[in-house]
Order: C-alpha cells, then structure tokens, then sequence
C-alpha cells in the first residue's frame, strides 16, 4: 500500500523533528505548532531538507509552516494530482 502524502509528512516529521526533540508522536496532532514544542530554526532548516529529500522536491525554502496541517496542504498543493 502507497503512503499518502499525509502519511508520509507525518512519518518525516515523527522520525526526524520530533525524535531529535525527545517529543512522543503521541503528543502531537496536525494543528500543534512545531514550534511551541522547543525546536529553533536549525531544526525546521534540518525537516525542510529531509521533507525535500522525501518528495524530491526544492522549494520549501521560502516557505513557512508552523504545523503539520499546513506542511501536508502545501505538499498537496504542489502535487496538484500527481504523485510525488
């Protein structure tokens, strides 16, 4: 079964931003700002990068998120129908 890009934003987030903050995925749903939860701007630069390898994609850069909700609505976007 293919992951679907909420699945897989998820996945990035769970085993990279939130394990190298010591937070269980538990305590996080889709509209906890990532933010509140003690990472800095190296650690969003770091779940940029590993969100850009996931959809092999390079335009995260200039775009800010503060969710998980809003990550997975920006991926959708750029997806428009097509697999990424």
């Amino acid at each position: 079964m293919t992951e679907t890009i909420k699945e897989r934003v998820r996945r990035v987030v769970d085993e990279t931003y939130l394990a190298g903050l010591g937070v269980d995925p538990a305590d996080v749903d889709g509209e906890t700002d990532l933010y509140s939860l003690g990472g800095d701007s190296l650690d969003v630069v770091e779940l940029t990068a590993n969100l850009e390898l996931e959809f092999d994609i390079n335009s995260l850069d200039d775009v800010e998120f503060s969710t998980i909700n809003e990550i997975t609505t920006h991926l959708e976007g750029l997806c428009n129908g097509k697999h990424i």
